[in-house]
């Protein structure tokens, strides 16, 4: 029987961070692997509830989060109940999130107390891909990393909104399909990337990294072309690629939920398990 836990600590301008945890209580020094969603996802988006059991039964303690400012809001943490969060976000909130959920972890206050006993890998999904690239670059507590359908350019991927009408307007809205919602993103989102163009170069980042790092793309990829991991595992010198034929930008899964994994998922959520079992043991 796997524990399960949920938290809530303060993220990025006061806003909070929900965070949920699993393990297998009979593996007490179990790695810790912490997983972040890409842009409009969520902690508990299509598989990830069982993708973390999964892990959680392999020998893993799994960590997931909603960014502070993703839309959601600990009573609606699968809604975007929250657009007036959403429309604040920007790349430097969400790094300033990881950096106080893994403080959080590290510390005496968290759960787990992981301190430097407790090997930590990193996973994001998407733009969570990019955004743990950036971080893994610079935090030495990540032993290892995977990055899943991830941007690899967030200069490309912020650009191809229409930045002249963003300045005029000073916001500009995002459709969500699944839900009809108009989702605004605030001037500040592409303030905050110009002011820290370099900072946010997902190709340095990935050069200076020195963990093991497992790509993983689909080469049907509708939303971030399969172009992006080739280039990552070019890029990132501990670097090992696994290509998910016919895979798609969530690899099959969707939302809501079901009860199994798509199979191309499940590949993903397998291999990938294997990656940080072999990696943070």
């Amino acid at each position: 029987m796997l524990n399960k836990s949920h938290h809530q600590i303060p993220g990025n301008s006061g806003r909070p961070i929900s965070l949920d945890l699993r393990f297998n209580p009979n593996h007490s020094a179990a790695p810790v692997v912490l997983f972040l969603h890409g842009f409009k996802g969520f902690k508990d988006w299509g598989h990830f509830n069982l993708l973390a059991d999964r892990w959680a039964a392999m020998g893993m303690t799994v960590v997931k989060l909603n960014f502070s400012h993703n839309g959601t809001t600990p009573e609606n943490p699968s809604d975007f109940a929250d657009l007036e969060a959403f429309g604040q976000n920007h790349f430097g909130r969400e790094l300033d999130d990881v950096e106080r959920v893994i403080d959080w972890l590290a510390s005496t206050e968290g759960p787990l107390a992981i301190g430097d006993e407790r090997p930590l890998g990193l996973v994001g999904h998407s733009r969570g891909g990019a955004i743990a690239v950036l971080h893994a670059a610079r935090d030495n507590r990540v032993k290892a990393l995977a990055t899943w359908a991830a941007v690899a350019d967030l200069h490309a991927w912020m650009h191809r909104f229409p930045v002249a009408e963003w300045q005029e307007k000073g916001v500009i809205y995002i459709p969500n399909a699944r839900t009809r919602q108009q989702m605004p993103l605030n001037l500040d989102f592409y303030k905050d990337y110009m002011a820290h163009t370099e900072e946010y170069s997902v190709e340095e980042a990935a050069r200076k990294l020195k963990v093991p790092h497992l790509i993983v793309h689909g080469d049907a990829d509708e939303a971030v072309p399969v172009a992006a991991g080739h280039q990552l595992a070019a890029w990132s010198p501990k670097a090992s690629y696994l290509e998910v034929e016919g895979g798609g930008h969530t690899f099959g899964a969707g939302h809501p939920p079901t009860d199994i994994i798509p199979q191309p998922a499940l590949h993903v959520v397998q291999e990938t398990g294997n990656f940080f079992l072999e990696n943070l043991i």
